[in-house]
């Protein structure tokens, strides 16, 4: 591919372990299923590298006692060390990298907790007991991030006041050859959801070199460049889905070598950068 796949989060079929990860569900009332914490037996990343954040990030707790927000944000902020030590990044634009890792973190996790209101919202009233077994595993194992994109998608379009749910994140600073893997795994399980389940159907693929979108420079540095694409169109479950990929990149002065990765010269404003994916 000639495009990079920087931070890029969206849907994905997610691999996760066949058994249950969690510890001492109380599945017979509305908080034990919607409001209590949620303590699995390994964080989500650990399970599948390519876990989306939680739907529920706030309320997800390793049985050892760590909660999901904090030991995913000191993974990232390990990964991008060891790239950036890898590759003899100059060490103020680590520190851009990790601000604006922290604040994509904390934005997610922000408006993911707020698609959790959403669906608490929807069930708030209905009898514990009216609620089949097979919509409460997949409320807990979306507010766990171990959802595939079949069972998350098809929790939006039961509750489409959630307006969004992430099904894929994945975090590897000056990686493409590692985001670009990602994003052809993704969509790879996309096509095989398709191909297996009924009620999810791909109306539309985007190809590959389908241009993203900048939708802005984050609130951490204007040398962080933030780009949307539409990945597909999705009907699941007779509701019409977009799957949307954002990406995340670094502009960096080409002038600076970098051990190890290849420059990604692109215009940018009228001038010569090297832009280097973050996430995806």
């Amino acid at each position: 591919m000639s495009e990079h796949f920087p931070n890029e989060q969206f849907e994905i079929y997610g691999e996760v372990e066949p058994s249950s990860p969690f510890v001492d569900v109380d599945r017979t009332t509305f908080e034990g299923i919607f409001e209590n914490d949620l303590v699995i037996s390994k964080q989500p990343y650990e399970m599948n590298e390519f876990s989306p954040t939680p739907l529920d990030p706030f309320h997800l707790m390793h049985n050892g006692g760590v909660g999901y927000f904090v030991g995913a944000s000191v993974l990232m902020e390990q990964r991008l060390h060891e790239a950036a030590e890898n590759a003899d990044l100059p060490q103020p634009l680590e520190e851009i990298i990790v601000n604006e890792i922290i604040y994509e973190h904390h934005h997610r996790s922000q408006k993911n907790n707020l698609a959790m209101r959403q669906l608490r919202e929807a069930f708030r009233g209905v009898p514990v007991g009216d609620i089949d077994p097979q919509t409460v595993e997949l409320i807990l194992r979306a507010r766990s991030a171990t959802a595939d994109i079949y069972e998350s998608a098809s929790l939006l379009a039961s509750v489409p006041e959630m307006e969004a749910i992430e099904v894929m994140k994945y975090t590897a600073p000056l990686d493409e050859r590692g985001l670009t893997f990602a994003h052809a795994k993704f969509i790879y399980n996309t096509r095989r959801t398709n191909d297996t389940m009924e009620d999810f159907q791909i109306d539309n693929m985007m190809q590959s070199n389908t241009q993203a979108r900048a939708i802005s420079n984050t609130n951490t540095d204007s040398r962080i460049i933030v780009t949307k694409r539409k990945e597909a169109d999705l009907t699941v479950k007779g509701q019409k889905l977009e799957l949307i990929g954002r990406y995340n990149y670094i502009v960096i002065d080409p002038t600076i070598n970098l051990t190890g990765v290849r420059p990604n010269l692109v215009k940018l404003g009228g001038n010569t950068v090297n832009r280097q994916p973050i996430d995806m």
